[in-house]
């Protein structure tokens, strides 16, 4: 049995509007526990409150099964389910969705063929078999 502060929804320990906030980092995040609360009167009279029973928050708030950075996970943004280790990463917008600390560059493919640009033997010219007859470089589309 604890008694005294930790959970008290007065202070608002526990409540789900205050996600990264652990009250009893001693204990595992989701286990259930019980505590009384030790009341005095102004004639320091002493007795115990109904017993509380409180959970500390998982550290998954966003509940896609990856516990946040704040409770020692792995999961770089737990306010957005789609985003944590393992996910699909979007090329370019800006967004790290997979937790690896970048994001991918964008791939440009600026004729539509299916080749990016920066590996692309004639980026004008749509040109997706990449035929280079004479071997110079330069794909057989662009001459």
């Amino acid at each position: 049995m604890r008694t005294g502060r930790p959970c008290s929804t007065r202070r608002g320990h526990c409540l789900p509007d205050r996600p990264n906030y652990n009250p009893d980092p001693g204990r595992a995040p989701g286990s259930t526990y019980q505590y009384r609360v030790a009341l005095y009167d102004r004639y320091d009279a002493g007795s115990y409150s109904n017993v509380k029973q409180c959970t500390p928050l998982t550290g998954d708030s966003d509940l896609d099964g990856y516990v946040s950075t704040s409770y020692g996970g792995d999961d770089c943004n737990d306010n957005d389910a789609s985003i944590h280790p393992g996910a699909t990463e979007t090329p370019g917008d800006g967004i790290d969705q997979d937790c690896d600390g970048s994001d991918l560059p964008a791939v440009v493919d600026s004729d539509g063929d299916g080749v990016a640009d920066d590996v692309d033997n004639c980026p004008a010219v749509p040109n997706p078999d990449q035929t280079d007859t004479d071997q110079d470089g330069v794909g057989d589309a662009c001459t």
